[in-house]
């Protein structure tokens, strides 16, 4: 928890939060991109708000998890899952609903971890 804590309190200046899908995508395809070719100072500033961002969204619902609380069902990996992968997920699932961009990136990433990681019904 600490550590999502301070991801936060880093992030929050850089990425202006609340951010929508569309700028959640743009940093994220910067992340993406700095596997293949060396970024600017403020594309890895994009980067790495992408990686705070989907990071503690994870970090967050897994500590809901592990506390047996309700939010801690929002979507179940079955094993473990690396940032890169979870960046990807994020990704694919904002490309592929264009229309849901203006919305809160959260929600966004949210729904991309429940598409790729659904629950069993009880």
């Amino acid at each position: 928890m600490k550590r999502l804590l301070w991801v936060v309190i880093l992030l929050w200046p850089v990425a202006g939060l609340p951010m929508d899908g569309n700028q959640l995508l743009k940093a994220c395809r910067m992340l993406l991109k700095s596997e293949s070719a060396p970024l600017t100072p403020e594309e890895s500033m994009q980067a790495m708000v992408c990686s705070g961002y989907v990071g503690g969204i994870w970090e967050l619902v897994h500590y809901f998890r592990v506390a047996e609380k309700p939010a801690g069902n929002l979507f179940c990996p079955t094993g473990r899952v690396e940032p890169r992968k979870a960046v990807q997920i994020t990704v694919t699932y904002l490309e592929q609903h264009p229309d849901l961009l203006r919305y809160l990136a959260s929600q966004q990433v949210v729904r991309a971890f429940q598409e790729a990681f659904p629950c069993e019904s009880e």
